[in-house]
């Protein structure tokens, strides 16, 4: 592991990395009821336990629900499933509703490891969770923060240097819907998302670096796919797993790429080495912006995505 990690912040020290959270990067953090976010399996047992143990499909043919009931049971702890099932019974607004209230208004670990995010200066933060709290992190920092999401495509700060694109929707644009069952999966990929895209974009050009998610996302790996066979990417650069333990079938994935890296280890683990051993100085930095220095690490950083591109963004380069 020490290997591993050492390795890890060489490549960081030279090149910027993106960042890809899954949930297990929110473990420890509250909503705004004080209670710790739902991950993984709980979150799939809190959605059963609130629509279906109370009578959600009492409504449906009584020749039928017994059966309905013990085969839901049986996919109690499958989130895709139990929010497929909750499509079919037509209850997506009243579950979105359940959802938004579990993962909004969020509080970073009362440890502090996750307020440690902001000690390196991030260029892109993919994230596949719908929680607020990357963006309550920033905010308590006083850093400038840009947010993508399905009602700000393009991100919704021109300030910032750090860019938060939000995958699966976000709890602060609900009406905008989430990305949690099979339909919103499928959507999601086929619709050519452009924050999906943007994904690929970056995933290809940069390492990239995995909290709490063992990749089994279709969505991502399909438009990874689609872009890594056009020949998008010619550079062998690395994927880093940051995960206390991996299921069977990533632990043969990874066999199969020297370039997949997995570092056990947990969120909180991750950002206090990160904190001890490559931090960048924030402080200072926006001290020396304040009176007028450029730094030429982030120079680059205006140059527009591909997608912006295509869709006939104004470009940043001019000739004199």
């Amino acid at each position: 592991m020490e290997k591993d990690f050492k390795f890890l912040l060489d490549r960081m020290k030279q090149n910027r990395p993106v960042l890809l959270l899954g949930a297990g990067f929110s473990a420890g953090a509250k909503n705004g009821s004080g209670e710790p976010l739902p991950i993984g399996w709980r979150l799939s047992q809190n959605l059963y336990n609130h629509f279906f143990e109370n009578g959600v499909v009492d409504d449906l043919d009584p020749e039928i629900s017994p059966e309905i009931s013990k085969e839901i049971a049986n996919k109690k702890d499958d989130l895709k499933e139990i929010c497929t099932y909750l499509r079919l019974l037509n209850k997506v607004s009243e579950r979105d509703a359940f959802l938004t209230q579990s993962f909004q208004h969020c509080q970073p670990s009362c440890d502090g490891f996750h307020e440690k995010l902001i000690n390196y200066e991030w260029d892109y933060i993919f994230t596949l969770n719908i929680d607020d709290l990357v963006e309550s992190i920033y905010k308590r920092a006083g850093i400038p923060l840009s947010v993508w999401d399905r009602a700000h495509l393009n991100g919704n700060s021109t300030n910032a240097t750090t860019n938060l694109i939000k995958l699966h929707g976000s709890v602060t644009v609900p009406q905008k819907g989430y990305v949690f069952d099979s339909e919103e999966y499928r959507d999601f990929s086929i619709d050519g998302d452009s924050l999906l895209k943007e994904f690929a974009h970056q995933a290809l050009q940069h390492d990239l670096i995995l909290i709490g998610t063992q990749f089994q996302e279709e969505d991502l790996k399909a438009v990874l796919d689609i872009y890594e066979r056009s020949g998008y990417s010619q550079t062998p650069f690395y994927r880093f797993f940051i995960l206390p333990n991996l299921s069977g079938k990533l632990k043969l994935q990874l066999q199969s790429s020297p370039n997949n890296i997995w570092i056990k280890g947990d969120t909180q683990t991750f950002l206090e080495q990160l904190n001890e051993k490559i931090a960048v100085p924030n402080r200072e930095k926006s001290f020396l912006r304040e009176v007028g220095a450029v730094f030429l690490d982030e120079l680059n950083r205006n140059t527009p995505s591909s997608y912006d591109l295509y869709k006939g963004k104004q470009t940043v380069y001019s000739r004199r």
